[in-house]
């Protein structure tokens, strides 16, 4: 299980987890619960989850969001509860005072990040042109049933590993 901010830390430590069981479990059940965290380590977790060496199954059972959708995203099976939500927003910075180049510098990362992360929803997500538009400016949240005909989730159900499976916490 994680539920987290997604930074340094918890990605190597989610990694680390999946890494550990995927030498003699063919399938991992993994509960995936966060409010969002740092972009790179959300695209990492994203792409380690692409090229993850076994079944990955993550499950939502209350809230994803952020950057935790892209790292979500991820997993070939993605399984939501009815009643969990997932929500998506552009990319922000914190309000910190900076110089004029420091400020030009943020802006050009703010729009890389914003691109990539547009890229990977772009490519597994289908939502409206009218929704596209409205990401600029406001959050988009999705229920389950909203995510499942979006492409976020491949289906609705419940957190189920199989009978007696050890269950970790990472």
């Amino acid at each position: 299980m994680f539920c987290g901010m997604i930074d340094q830390q918890s990605a190597q430590r989610i990694m680390a987890g999946v890494n550990s069981t995927t030498q003699n479990n063919q399938r991992m059940h993994l509960l995936f619960q966060s409010t969002g965290g740092i972009i790179g380590d959300g695209v990492c977790l994203h792409n380690y989850f692409k090229a993850c060496p076994t079944d990955l199954i993550l499950y939502n059972i209350g809230t994803v969001s952020s950057i935790g959708v892209v790292a979500y995203l991820g997993a070939s099976v993605r399984v939501a509860s009815a009643g969990a939500t997932f929500m998506i927003h552009s990319t922000t910075s914190p309000a910190i005072a900076m110089t004029a180049e420091h400020l030009n510098t943020a802006v050009k990362s703010l729009r890389i990040d914003d691109e990539r992360i547009k890229t990977i929803l772009n490519s597994q997500i289908s939502i409206t042109n009218r929704n596209w538009s409205n990401l600029r400016h406001k959050e988009l949240w999705f229920t389950a049933t909203d995510a499942l005909k979006s492409g976020i989730i491949t289906a609705i159900g419940n957190f189920s590993p199989p009978r007696g499976a050890l269950i970790y916490t990472l």
